[in-house]
């Protein structure tokens, strides 16, 4: 009777009991009250952070999520979405500004952070759905450019501040889908030296940040960056010709194991000799041994795929473009969007090719009356050599693509199997004479031209044929 009354109940630990005490240490729940003026409302967003932390459930499951651990570990009252919501709108209204500053400032004493470098960079997050009605006080949810490659949907941009000691994030912003990079680092400097109360910190941000206005505005107030030099500047194009010239000498600065394969060394190198910005600062170039072979890698992958792609545009069979501005049109999309504009050019020609059709009905004859067309069209791509890829033929001799053409067109009429042949052969034969001049007229009203024999006879080819075929 007493074993039929026990019943055995599993309840979750997992790492909330670590979580709990960065949060403790963190003085996180003081902070929230204090903002939100509500111990409750604190106490389901803190169960909030840690559903984000441990398993990121949906906000109507989070109560039963909550259900499944010690009690205490996760909220001392029950958590529904009803209160998380009243919670959320509590924090929506209250200054978020200054509650992220008094968290961040607690941080940094309570783990003793170490401030003089900050590193900075920005992502979008992208949504789908209808979101009617937004409301105006919060970031709006607009189109911009995308860095997920999805700019057909809506975005937000955020940007985040974190300390090279440990990666703690010290600043976080979201801003509206279309606000660019370049216009986020002078307020976010701003903001981290407030909160520092100076400027002697290191800001390390991308290639956004290569700006004349940032980056003279942070040297007039005594600040610190390192920043890429982005592609567009002319010092990159004016220094890429001195190392195409061969007037670059490198020095060795740094000889480290390779992060993704141990067995191999990493060889940094920088430029010696003093370079600079066009506002004066100061220029270093490196370049590094694993990062050329994984270039020459990626380089070699995008140009095998640009290469392929041009090949599906299979003209003679009037799949694709048509036109000549068409077809330059869908090239140029091709090349951009696999990003070979470096490596790859691709000429488009017109290659007549002439063919003739009898008008009168019966046995044509060398006076009988016929009417031609033209159209045709050959692109090639050009990576030291050409290639064919819309016209005669790919990658085929000079032969064999005459060949092709004949055969296909011989064999689209209905001639006996011998005149087939006999006529290819002769088509081949005559291409490779030198004293044969081809004189495009019409054979038994097939698309098979006449030439002029070497004596200065016309005759048709078909007769010139082996009789044996």
């Amino acid at each position: 009777m007493q074993e039929e009354k026990l019943r055995l109940h599993a309840l979750r630990v997992g790492a909330l009991p670590i979580l709990n005490q960065f949060i403790a240490r963190m003085g996180l729940a003081d902070e929230l009250t204090l903002a939100l003026k509500n111990a409750h409302y604190a106490e389901a967003l803190l169960a909030l952070v840690k559903n984000i932390l441990v398993d990121r459930n949906a906000l109507y499951a989070v109560g039963e999520w909550a259900a499944l651990y010690d009690a205490g570990l996760v909220a001392q009252a029950k958590i529904g979405d009803d209160r998380l919501g009243r919670a959320l709108d509590r924090l929506f209204a209250t200054d978020r500004a200054t509650l992220q500053t008094r968290i961040v400032l607690a941080v940094i004493k309570g783990f003793d952070l170490k401030m003089d470098q900050i590193h900075n960079d920005t992502t979008s997050v992208t949504v789908s759905g209808a979101y009617d009605g937004q409301n105006r006080k919060a970031v709006q949810l607009k189109r911009g450019h995308n860095k997920d490659g999805r700019p057909d949907l809506k975005q937000l941009v955020y940007s985040l501040c974190v300390t090279a000691d440990g990666a703690v994030p010290v600043h976080f912003k979201a801003y509206d889908g279309n606000q660019t990079d370049d216009g986020v680092h002078l307020e976010t400097w701003n903001r981290l030296r407030t909160l520092l109360r100076h400027p002697r910190f290191i800001y390390v941000a991308d290639c956004k940040l290569c700006t004349e206005k940032n980056l003279r505005t942070i040297d007039s107030e005594h600040g610190f960056f390192v920043t890429v030099v982005p592609k567009t500047r002319s010092e990159v194009a004016t220094f890429t010709d001195v190392v195409l010239a061969g007037d670059v000498r490198w020095e060795e600065i740094l000889r480290k194991r390779a992060d993704r394969d141990e067995k191999t060394f990493d060889v940094i190198e920088c430029a010696v000799g003093p370079y600079h910005l066009r506002e004066g600062f100061m220029l270093y170039w490196f370049r590094s041994s694993q990062k050329k072979k994984r270039d020459a890698r990626d380089r070699d992958e995008w140009i095998a795929r640009t290469i392929e792609r041009l090949e599906s545009l299979d003209l003679r069979r009037m799949r694709g473009p048509k036109t000549d501005a068409a077809i330059r049109k869908r090239v140029d999309e091709i090349i951009a969007q696999h990003r070979t504009e470096e490596w790859i050019r691709v000429e488009v020609k017109w290659d007549a090719v002439e063919k003739f059709k009898a008008i009168t009905r019966g046995k044509p004859t060398a006076e009988t009356p016929d009417h031609s067309t033209r159209a045709e069209a050959i692109c090639d791509h050009q990576r030291g050599k050409h290639c064919a890829i819309g016209g005669y033929g790919r990658d085929l001799p000079a032969d064999n693509q005459h060949q092709g053409v004949t055969r296909r067109r011989v064999q689209d009429l209905q001639v006996p199997t011998q005149d087939r042949e006999a006529t290819c052969a002769f088509e081949i034969h005559a291409r490779g004479r030198a004293d044969l001049v081809e004189e495009k007229r019409p054979y038994r009203g097939l698309d098979v031209p006449r030439v002029h024999c070497a004596d200065g006879r016309r005759t048709h080819r078909a007769s010139l044929a082996p009789k044996n075929g």
